[in-house]
Formats: structure tokens, C-alpha cells, sequence
């Protein structure tokens, strides 16, 4: 999966005529000695690294003046965080104080229907209590989202442009401040259609490493043309399912939950998908999720039986885990004989299966309840 770095959306949305703060990239020695005729007081010191929640891991740091900003900026420039090398920082003018609201372009996947999502901005927004507010939108005429503060509406109009003409999953702008002098977009991202051309400023999201490689070679030995792609991710719950198509449902489901992967995996095409399903199985229980999530009845060419079967062969080391180190599983087993792949998975500590009556949506409702219900009490839902 590829994203598009916060600088490169923030230039495309500067070229529609939404502010955005002055900035320059810091990229080398010679960046760093030059910085001080570039910025001049309070910055904000980032690194272009695609994560989640950079302030958390000292990604995003506010520097007073140019030699503060210098520091920072020299103590992240080569370092590596979750596996990503911080190889290029942005470095911004500190914006006026302002109201913050939160703005994203995705698609509603159980309504069918693209949407604005308009909330309050900042930090921590797929954990509030009161989630986003969804505004349907049609492709071929979004409309001028009157609904929203006037100073919002020409940044919301550029969102969803940019939306379409990237064709993304979603685009993200938080939090976009509101001032005395109009709205100005703080930060930005967008997750990219990996079926879509990539455009200029885009980067893998994925971290891939030794477990990327290990399945690549594994499906280079394997018969009948199957291909895998691995990455780790900031999130707690692991995926394991089968089609880059599902992704995007799954991680729209995550985050209306206030969960995120910890991984993502694609295995598509040939005919040894079941075997490379029972290999991802593998990895994802060495990220030590906190969830794990099982999906299939996404294609045909998966047998749910045999598909339960591996897994719960994969899976099998979780039993020799103490209680509290096991993570809470769902599977959702859709097809031919489902009520025997769910008596199958019951071998699986902590493991609830549904079937195909059960979306995907209400499948990752179910895991969220029952992380919930574990972080709250300590004791194994």
C-alpha cells in the first residue's frame, strides 16, 4: 500500500488555493546550514515518515527559533523509527491560534457511497466518543458542502477534488485550523489505491523486511503463479486475509472502531493461496497483536474448511502462550461448509467465528467489543 507524503498533498492542495503554512524540506548537511535564512521564528519540526501519530513517537517537535529547529531537525535526519529511515524533513512557519477541525474524503463501503467526514481536529480522532460526521457526496458532483463553516467549505471543495483525481481510499486533512484570517491545512495525507498509478511524492506504507522476504521466497518455490506482499504497520490487530480488494474494507471497518493493522498483507492469483495464508498466519502471530482478524469468503478458490484448517495449524503456537499474551481472534469463514470451518476454528483459544451473514463491518465491531472488553478487566473475553 502507498501513501502520498505531506508535503507532496499539501503542494496540490496550495496549487487549488488552500493555504497551507510556509515551509522547506531539510534533506542534507547543507539543508541543515541553510535553514536559519529560510524560517524565521517558531517552526514546526516533522519528519516525513509514513506513520501514524508522529508527535507520540517525537516525530513532530515545535522549535522556538531556527537554531532550535536546526537541532531537532539534525537529531531526527537519519534516524530510523518502525522500521522507516527518516531520510527528509519538513520544516514549517508555526500557524496563528485557531479553532481545529478534522476533514477526510474516503468511501463508505456499507452505505456504498463516497463521503465527507467533518469532525473536531487533532490527535486521537478514531478514539473519541463521537466520531465524524459523515456527508454523502456524488463523484460526478460533489456540491459545495454548504452544511459546513463557510471558511471550511473551498478546503472541503479541494479534498474531495483531490480525492477523485488521485482516485484514493482516503484523504486525510487534520487538523485544519480556522483563524482570524481564513482556514489553513496543518497536516495532510492520503492512502493510495495501490491498483493506481502512483503519483510524484508517493511512498510504500508498509514497512517490508525480513517477513516480506521470507513469504516471496515461499511463493517462488510454490506452484501456480501466487504472489504475496507483507508489511508491518503502527497498528494492534492483525490481518490475515486473502485479495488486495479487501483491504480497503477492512481498514475503513478498523478505524470506524477505533482499532488499526498491524499489518498488511495482499496473496492473490495461482493456486497455492492457502498455503501462503497459513505462511502470513506465521508472521502476523510474531507481530504479538493484541487482535487478530480472519478473512475469507473473498474469493472462491479458497476451500473454508481446508482454509480453517491451516490456520488453525498456523495458529496452533498460540496455546503454549500464557493467557493474557494470546490475542483476541474473529474469523470471518464465508462459504460452502462454513459451519464446519467455525467447529474447526474452535480450536483456537479466544476465537469467535461468524459466516457470511455477518459483514466485515460488524465482524471487526465484534473484535473491537472484545478487545475492549480484555483492556477493561484484564481477563480473556
Amino acid at each position: 500500500m502507498r501513501a502520498l507524503t505531506e508535503e507532496a498533498l499539501k503542494a496540490r492542495l496550495s496549487s487549488r488555493r488552500i493555504r497551507v503554512p510556509a515551509s522547506t524540506v531539510v534533506a542534507t548537511v547543507d539543508d541543515l546550514d541553510a535553514l536559519a535564512d529560510r524560517v524565521t521564528g517558531p517552526t514546526m519540526v516533522k519528519a516525513l515518515v509514513p506513520l501514524t501519530d508522529r508527535a507520540r513517537r517525537g516525530l513532530v517537535v515545535r522549535a522556538e527559533d531556527p537554531g532550535r529547529a536546526r537541532q531537532v531537525a539534525e537529531a531526527m535526519l537519519g534516524s530510523t523509527v518502525a522500521g522507516h529511515r527518516v531520510d527528509r524533513i519538513l520544516v514549517e512557519q508555526l500557524a496563528p491560534e485557531g479553532t481545529e477541525y478534522y476533514l477526510a474524503a474516503g468511501f463508505d463501503h456499507v452505505r456504498g457511497v463516497p463521503v465527507l467526514l467533518f469532525g473536531a481536529g487533532g490527535s486521537g480522532i478514531e478514539g473519541r466518543a463521537a466520531p465524524p460526521r459523515q456527508i454523502p457526496f456524488a463523484m460526478d458532483e460533489p456540491g459545495e458542502f454548504t452544511t459546513l463553516p463557510e471558511p471550511l467549505r473551498p478546503v472541503a471543495q479541494a479534498l474531495v477534488a483531490e480525492f477523485l483525481a488521485l482516485r484514493a481510499k482516503l484523504v486525510e486533512l487534520n487538523p485544519v485550523r480556522v483563524g482570524p484570517d481564513g482556514a489553513v491545512v496543518l497536516d495532510a495525507k492520503a492512502a493510495l489505491d495501490p491498483a493506481v498509478p502512483a503519483p510524484d511524492g508517493s511512498v510504500e506504507v508498509g514497512v517490508p523486511d525480513e517477513a516480506d522476504q521470507r513469504l516471496q521466497e515461499l511463493a517462488r518455490g510454490l506452484p501456480g503463479g501466487t504472489e504475496v506482499r507483507f508489511g508491518r504497520l503502527a497498528g494492534t490487530v492483525g490481518l490475515i486475509s486473502a485479495g488486495g480488494g479487501v483491504l480497503a474494507i477492512v481498514h475503513d471497518a478498523l478505524r470506524r472502531h477505533g482499532l488499526g493493522p498491524a499489518n498488511f498483507s495482499d496473496v492473490s492469483g495461482g493456486s497455492a493461496t492457502t498455503e501462503l495464508l497459513a505462511a502470513v498466519a506465521g508472521e502476523v502471530l510474531a507481530l504479538r497483536p493484541e487482535g487478530v482478524l480472519i478473512v475469507t469468503g473473498i474469493t472462491s478458490s479458497i476451500s473454508v474448511t481446508g482454509f480453517a484448517e491451516a490456520m488453525v495449524t498456523a495458529l496452533a503456537p498460540l496455546r503454549d502462550r500464557p493467557g493474557a499474551e494470546q490475542p483476541t481472534i474473529v474469523a470471518r469463514m464465508a462459504g460452502p461448509d462454513e459451519e464446519e470451518a467455525a467447529r474447526i476454528m474452535a480450536a483456537l483459544p479466544h476465537c469467535v467465528t461468524v459466516g457470511r451473514d455477518t459483514a466485515v463491518d460488524d465482524a471487526v465491531a465484534l473484535l473491537a467489543d472484545r478487545i475492549s472488553a480484555r483492556r477493561g478487566d484484564g481477563h480473556p473475553a
